[in-house]
């Protein structure tokens, strides 16, 4: 395999990693904002069976 084969090869390899990289970073986001809303509706839960309390008193694990 000569040089220019193996730079082509490398490039080929590194634009698929850093595509890689770029999706697992929007899973990320993604993930975030779905923990993000899953908490916000925990709290409207527990308002719901609890009542309102003062912002910290914990009541549920988390």
């Amino acid at each position: 395999m000569s040089l220019w084969e193996r730079l082509l090869a490398g490039a080929r390899t590194m634009a698929l990693i850093e595509d890689r990289i770029d999706r697992l970073e929007r899973s990320v986001d993604r993930l975030r904002d779905d923990v993000s809303t899953q908490e916000r509706r925990l709290v409207q839960l527990e308002v719901i069976i609890f009542g309102p309390v003062p912002p910290d008193t914990l009541r549920l694990p988390r």
